[in-house]
């Protein structure tokens, strides 16, 4: 089983004193439950499902599609497979958020 730590936002060059705001911390919360057991046989994710669910179903919907394409670009130690599947789902969640904000 694989834990996944996700980071939502990085630094910039600068540091700032800036309050996250309540959709980071909840997305960040949700993100530090998530666990998946996967699979990996050479360069394909053989399996993978959420052992444990984030509690928002967008994310538990994107973290196998986020394993399975790192997989495929070649990841494999845990810790670089761990940063782009984080990557991977940021950026999903990020997309999905901008597309509900313009409806």
């Amino acid at each position: 089983m694989l834990i996944l730590p996700f980071l939502l936002l990085q630094a910039s060059g600068q540091p700032q004193a800036v309050e996250p705001s309540p959709d980071v911390v909840v997305k960040g919360q949700h993100l530090s439950k998530l666990r998946l057991d996967i699979s990996i046989d050479g360069d394909f994710l053989m399996d993978c499902r959420v052992a444990v669910s984030s509690g928002d179903t967008f994310i538990d919907s994107q973290a196998c599609r986020a394993a399975d394409v790192c997989v495929r670009r070649g990841m494999r130690t845990s810790s670089r497979l761990l940063a782009c599947i984080d990557h991977r789902i940021a950026l999903a969640v990020s997309r999905h958020d901008a597309t509900k904000s313009k409806n």
